[in-house]
């Protein structure tokens, strides 16, 4: 490390790569600004693929569990998977509730589509997430990186973008059908404010 006697100075940089000083790391571990600015990238993409926004207000949700109809507190009403503004009482319409031995896949192998094409009224509110935000932070690695030619060599708590999204939402929606968010109340058990 060299310490500059400079009174107007003082700054600590490193005699390998002369980057300010990053002790305890190493000169390879030091993210540039690049790279904090392809990783700031791509966590903002899997945070707005995980964050639905009501039609109507604007305010921001995402859901833990509980059913795919969203009725915010403004009372505008949505699909969770697709985003459909949905009108009062036609909602039942938009959703399918197939038995469980109907499970797996529906129209064009879209496990949140049944068969005859309509969203779920029920899906593992998990799997979904974890789903969006992994293909989101993907996406936005790989674009970021065909754009810049940057590289990141690890992105917490992600390893290679491989696992983006595998932690879990904490807490719980209220209610059999009606939850409450923070940032404003959102039916459909579960929504949650960011």
């Amino acid at each position: 490390m060299l310490h500059c006697q400079n009174p107007e100075c003082l700054k600590s940089s490193c005699t390998q790569c002369g980057l300010a000083d990053h002790i305890p790391l190493r000169c390879d571990e030091v993210e540039k600004d690049d790279q904090v600015a392809l990783r700031t990238r791509v966590e903002q993409e899997m945070t707005a693929a995980l964050l639905r926004a009501c039609w109507r207000c604007r305010k921001s949700f995402y859901k833990t569990e509980g059913c795919n109809h969203m009725t915010c507190s403004c009372g505008g009403e949505m699909c969770y998977l697709c985003g459909k503004k949905l009108q009062k009482n036609e909602w039942r319409q938009h959703f399918s509730n197939p038995p469980p031995s109907e499970g797996g896949r529906g129209a064009g192998g879209d496990w949140t589509k049944t068969n005859d094409g309509r969203c779920r009224l029920y899906v593992n509110s998990d799997k979904l997430n974890s789903s969006r935000v992994t293909d989101a932070g993907q996406r936005a690695y790989r674009e970021g990186v065909a754009e810049t030619g940057v590289e990141l060599h690890e992105l917490h708590g992600v390893h290679g973008l491989a696992g983006a999204g595998k932690g879990k939402a904490k807490g719980k929606g209220k209610g059999k059908g009606k939850g409450e968010g923070r940032a404003g109340k959102v039916r459909g058990t579960g929504g949650r404010p960011p």
